[in-house]
Parts: structure tokens; sequence; C-alpha cells
């Protein structure tokens, strides 16, 4: 093997043991998806619409950011779950998440 493939190979294997695997979603913000029927007993914080524009090509990169940016916005808001709402697609994605926050 040679020296790049060692680096490499022990990065893989080290770096999800250093913390730097990736993270859910929720695990940044604090906000968990759900649907509105088990939100009965939650407080209504309202909705968050975001818009990312990111052409044809790029479509799920869109909605992915807007999603981690309505995310972001409703954990601000002291929001524990969200439940996601209608998206568009095309040129500009947008995206929107109702917040609630549950006990």
């Amino acid at each position: 093997m040679t020296g790049i493939w060692r680096i490499a190979c022990a990065a893989t294997i080290i770096a999800p043991l250093g913390g730097f695997a990736p993270q859910p979603a929720f695990a940044q913000s604090g906000v968990r998806d759900t649907t509105a029927d088990a939100m009965e007993n939650c407080k209504l914080l309202g909705p968050v619409t975001e818009s990312r524009y990111s052409g044809f090509l790029f479509v799920r990169s869109g909605v992915k950011k807007a999603r981690r940016k309505v995310r972001q916005t409703l954990g601000a808001m002291g929001a524990t779950h969200v439940v996601w709402g209608a998206s568009t697609t095309g040129v500009t994605q947008t995206v929107t998440g109702v917040g609630y926050r549950c006990r």
C-alpha cells in the first residue's frame, strides 16, 4: 500500500470515532420530524417558509438546504418538532415547515 492509501484508510476509520461522522439534521437543530396527528398536545409555534435557488440540476440539494434553514429557524423559536408542508420545486425550491413545542 502506498502512503496516500494508508492515510485515506486511516482517516476513514478514525473520522467516525472522532465525532466527524455526519449528524442527522435533527441533532444539529434539536427539531425532529413528525406528523400533525402526533402534535395534538403540543403548542403550535407557526409556519416557517424558506426558498433556495439552485437551478434544475441541483433540486435535491436546494430542498435539503431549505429544510435545514427551516429547522434552524424553528429551533431558534423553541420548536421541538416540525411537520413538513408541501414543497415546490423548479429553479427555486420552496419548503414550509410548521413548528411545535412539546414537553
